[in-house]
């Protein structure tokens, strides 16, 4: 009984957290690339970070891909929420490690601004290309 118990809760404890990871960012440049996505109201234009200091932004080897993963559905944060979009922001590597997340937002210094829809995504087959 003790051991079926233990398999219920760790059953539960999966479960609750099933990662949406249909979304990708797909780098066809000849660079890498560092990225930072959100969802917001597009109303605003760039994120505020608390801590930019701190703030790690993973990055794409050329021709290579990531997925853009959030512990909810896309849907439920797109979808029902039509003044919400996902802004993707592609940065420069070299730019990165020679200004930092916080200057770069601060001067809008990113290669690219990118906004979706959840419409669009789902046009796209959840699939973001950089070029």
């Amino acid at each position: 009984m003790k051991k079926i118990s233990i398999v219920i809760i760790l059953l539960l404890i999966v479960s609750c957290n099933d990662w949406d990871n249909r979304l990708v960012l797909l780098n066809y440049s000849n660079k890498k690339i560092n990225f930072y996505y959100e969802l917001m109201d597009d109303n605003i234009i760039i994120p505020n970070l608390k801590n930019c200091d701190k703030t790690f932004l993973p990055f794409i080897k050329s021709n290579d891909k990531d997925f853009l993963r959030t512990q909810n559905k896309w849907d439920l944060y797109l979808k029902d929420h039509p003044n919400k979009i996902l802004r993707v922001f592609i940065i420069d590597t070299d730019t990165l490690s020679k200004y930092g997340v916080c200057r770069i937002f601060k001067e809008h210094n990113f290669i690219k601004r990118l906004d979706f829809s959840y419409e669009e995504l789902v046009k796209q087959n959840w699939k973001i290309e950089y070029k």
